[in-house]
């Protein structure tokens, strides 16, 4: 059986503190074979785990979407996918400035 995580969020994330080294070691503690990393319109998180991930171990970049009809996880992306929503783009900047 694949044991796999496909919705995770890291410190990229405005509701998360963690670090992707450290969902890492968690996921291989949990003996996940596979895990997504879907931080809030960014791939920043998983493309950062991804290059300190262990050889063997699948790290799949994703992005959860903010769209003004919800939001959506896109998965094996190759870069950013910019949010259509106006609510989004004013909770990023707070965001922002609250990490200042």
């Amino acid at each position: 059986m694949f044991s796999l995580d496909l919705h995770i969020h890291s410190k990229y994330s405005y509701d998360s503190l963690m670090d992707p080294k450290t969902i890492l070691k968690v996921a291989k503690r949990v003996k996940l074979d596979a895990i997504a990393i879907t931080d809030h319109n960014t791939i920043a998180g998983a493309v950062a785990a991804r290059k300190i991930c262990e050889k063997g171990s699948i790290t799949v970049v994703g992005s959860e979407i903010s769209t003004d009809s919800g939001d959506v996880i896109g998965i094996f992306l190759n870069e950013e996918i910019k949010s259509r929503s106006i609510h989004e783009a004013n909770r990023v900047e707070c965001f922002k400035l609250n990490k200042i």
